[in-house]
């Protein structure tokens, strides 16, 4: 696959994805624009651990929580359904209980079931899927965010209505999400690459959060950039006990943390060291 623009390219811009598309050549390029399903979350692969990881469970509830427009959970849904099957992916996975603190991409994005899908979200979600799951609208389509927002190439969708029922969408802050989480060690949390560049958010607090809140048995799952940009985040995640078992998805290993006079002291070795 060939590259152009590569001196613009940085893994910086992973976070909104807004520097790589493909165009009808199958080239990738740039560009400043920014849609939702990102290239270092593999949805498949994701599918595939989730089977493994909850083997015997009957219900397992998959919270995405910066789900912007929802274009990133409709692709995580079609992979559960391709996966597990219909059948089964209603009785143990669905509704997929997605949230994002912005209001606007909730209301008349996600909640509408509205997507703009370019060339690697035809490609993630799969061809096949986007007939299935969603109804193409005309290119003049009027949609509440200009057409320069979208990627080139982007066909403007509405999922169909019985797709959409497998969500369930609200616009919460995912700290406060967490906060109210009652987990059974059968939850699957996505915050991806947003904890490294958010505004006034205290990325360790959020983690030690999930720490508390989270089961033994349960996922959750960051992305690329956070990685890269916050590399404290792997120690706050092992002083948490999340282990790694694919790349960045992380399972949650005790239910006991170690008390936090611990934790400051293993900081302070750390920095002396």
């Amino acid at each position: 696959m060939k590259i152009q623009n590569v001196e613009n390219l940085s893994f910086k811009s992973i976070r909104y994805r807004n520097s790589l598309y493909m165009d009808k050549d199958g080239v990738v390029r740039t560009t400043q624009n920014t849609t939702q399903v990102r290239p270092d979350l593999d949805c498949r692969r994701l599918a595939k651990v989730i089977r493994e990881n909850f083997a015997g469970r009957e219900k397992i509830n998959i919270m995405p929580m910066n789900c912007s427009d929802l274009t990133e959970g409709y692709a995580i849904a079609s992979a559960i359904i391709d996966e597990f099957g219909e059948d089964e992916a209603k009785k143990r996975f669905f509704p997929i209980q997605a949230s994002d603190v912005d209001e606007f991409m909730i209301d008349k994005f996600a909640k509408k079931g509205l997507v703009a899908l370019d060339n690697w979200d035809t490609m993630t979600i799969g061809e096949e899927n986007i007939k299935k799951y969603f109804n193409e609208l005309p290119d003049d389509t009027k949609f509440p965010l200009n057409d320069s927002f979208f990627r080139p190439n982007s066909k403007k969708f509405q999922a169909k209505d019985e797709f959409r029922s497998l969500f369930e969408v609200d616009c919460v802050d995912f700290q406060k999400r967490i906060e109210n989480l009652d987990d059974g060690g059968n939850s699957v949390v996505l915050i991806t690459n947003c904890l490294a560049d958010s505004f006034g958010l205290d990325a360790e607090n959020v983690i030690n959060s999930l720490s508390d809140k989270l089961k033994m048995g349960s996922l959750f799952v960051t992305g690329l950039y956070d990685r890269i940009n916050l590399p404290e985040l792997r120690y706050w995640l092992k002083n948490g006990d999340f282990l790694e078992i694919s790349p960045r998805i992380f399972y949650k290993n005790s239910s006991i943390k170690p008390p936090r006079i611990v934790i400051a002291f293993q900081k302070l070795f750390k920095h002396l060291h």
